[in-house]
């Protein structure tokens, strides 16, 4: 596989929610990217970096920084997200280079420790990565539900 690896930045936004939309069938945009790694109001950059095969998105690793409090002081921690990669770079190497540049990066930048709730593919890629299960699950729930109709019509005047 042919592709570079780069520190996702705006620019890289909308080949990055095109992957997005194809791997979750998602319908997140270019802003809402920008605006989920805009993370100034933590003070670090966040850590997260992309695959490029030209101008497309192969695949992606997210770290968003957050601070935690603990014993009364600011601890920075880092949280894996938006893990994805196209089906063509499964097996190549390319998502755990991504991995590993998102916790040096926040190594670099003083993370006590990063965390992630992610999938059954996600969890399996993070204790290959040494990461350890925390021995439990949470299990999520959807339901679909009607929204009621409304009685009332608007009249023109």
């Amino acid at each position: 596989l042919d592709a570079s690896i780069e520190r996702f930045a705006d620019e890289h936004a909308p080949a990055v929610a095109a992957l997005h939309r194809r791997t979750f069938g998602s319908r997140v945009s270019a802003a809402d990217l920008r605006h989920k790694y805009d993370t100034r109001h933590v003070g670090v950059e966040h850590g997260s970096f992309v695959a490029l095969a030209g101008e497309r998105a192969v695949a992606f690793h997210g770290g968003l920084p957050q601070l935690f409090e603990a014993d009364g002081r600011a601890v920075l921690v880092g949280q894996s997200c938006d893990s994805m990669a196209a089906p063509e770079t499964r097996g190549s190497g390319i998502y755990t280079q991504l991995f590993r540049r998102t916790e040096e990066l926040m190594q670099r930048h003083g993370g006590a420790l990063m965390y992630g709730v992610g999938n059954r593919a996600g969890l399996q890629a993070g204790l290959r990565m040494g990461w350890r299960d925390p021995g439990y699950r949470l299990n999520r729930y959807t339901w679909t539900v009607r929204t009621p109709r409304c009685p009332f019509r608007s009249v023109a005047t």
